[in-house]
């Protein structure tokens, strides 16, 4: 594969990332829906064939550019093994909590305890970061976005939260469909501040993730940095793929609901 990829022209192997990543999301998502009782290395197998395309569709661009040290391509090597075991404990515990084998957990702990708070973890990797994710909703009149799930927000900020669809950076992937990121936000055309945001938490890095339930876009997953250039390529895989999961779960979620 590597050597196949490393033949590319950048613009070509930049072309197979999302097509490559959402045939896979879509053969998870099967496996899901319809094979709740397939085992977990299958889930395993999945994360690691899309983990390591983006490396080496990554490793095919770095050299297309003109190349880049070995030290950093090892680290996004090191950096997509270290995302697959969080994935791996992720796919494993939702399908405990669909099967029911952990009891009194629903589908918002789970996204909470299971998914965000622990992604949060994983991607806080400065001394003096702050690094949040939250689950954005629209509202009733779809005007605004409500926060339904999140990490790291306080409690009164995640419940008071109401921001304008329009105009905001997670409009931008909610209305397009496609994941949105920016190494300065400042800097950013489609970056609008909070009017209501805290002093002394400014961001500067954003990855704004489409969730999309049974083929429509019913919110947004971001992961905001207080340091510029925070999320690397094996960042913003990892997000994307946490993003697809949450896609997968919800859908089952509500079909479970409608089936009772």
């Amino acid at each position: 594969m590597r050597r196949w990829v490393q033949s590319l022209p950048g613009k070509v192997a930049d072309s197979l990332v999302v097509p490559v990543l959402a045939v896979l999301v879509i053969a998870a998502a099967s496996l899901l829906l319809g094979l709740l009782d397939e085992d977990v290395p299958v889930w395993a197998a999945l994360i690691a064939m899309a983990l390591s395309t983006a490396v080496a569709l990554g490793w095919g661009r770095r050299r297309a550019k003109g190349g880049e040290s070995l030290d950093s391509l090892r680290l996004q090597v090191d950096l997509h093994e270290y995302y697959a075991d969080h994935l791996y404990e992720v796919l494993e515990t939702l399908q405990k909590v669909l099967s029911g084998s952990i009891p009194d957990v629903g589908f918002a702990e789970f996204v909470e305890r299971g998914m965000l708070e622990p992604a949060r973890g994983y991607l806080t990797q400065a001394p003096g970061e702050d690094v949040r994710l939250s689950v954005q909703v629209p509202d009733d009149q779809r005007q605004h976005f409500q926060m339904r799930f999140s990490a790291g927000h306080s409690l009164e900020g995640s419940r008071d939260f109401r921001l304008p669809i329009a105009g905001s950076f997670g409009g931008h992937a909610y209305s397009s469909r496609e994941v949105q990121w920016t190494d300065d936000v400042d800097a950013d055309p489609r970056w609008s501040k909070h009017p209501k945001g805290r002093p002394g938490r400014d961001y500067a890095s954003l990855v704004s993730v489409p969730v999309v339930v049974r083929d429509q876009v019913i919110g947004v997953m971001n992961a905001v940095s207080t340091y510029r250039h925070a999320f690397s390529q094996a960042d913003r895989t990892y997000i994307e793929l946490l993003g697809s999961i949450l896609s997968v779960a919800w859908s089952v979620v509500e079909e479970e609901d409608q089936n009772h």
